[in-house]
């Protein structure tokens, strides 16, 4: 298990993926490769109750 210095939630459910939540969390996740942080913060997707 990976332990994590920091999360970042992104809204995964229905209006925010329609509005491109998914897009959001690649880019997310590409800056924080380039900056080399991949590894200290995870980017996850959340889903409503």
């Amino acid at each position: 298990m990976e332990l994590y210095r920091s999360h970042v939630l992104v809204c995964g459910g229905t209006g925010c993926s329609s509005s491109g939540s998914a897009k959001l969390i690649e880019r997310f996740e590409e800056q924080l490769k380039e900056k080399g942080l991949d590894k200290e913060v995870k980017v996850a997707e959340g889903k409503g109750p």
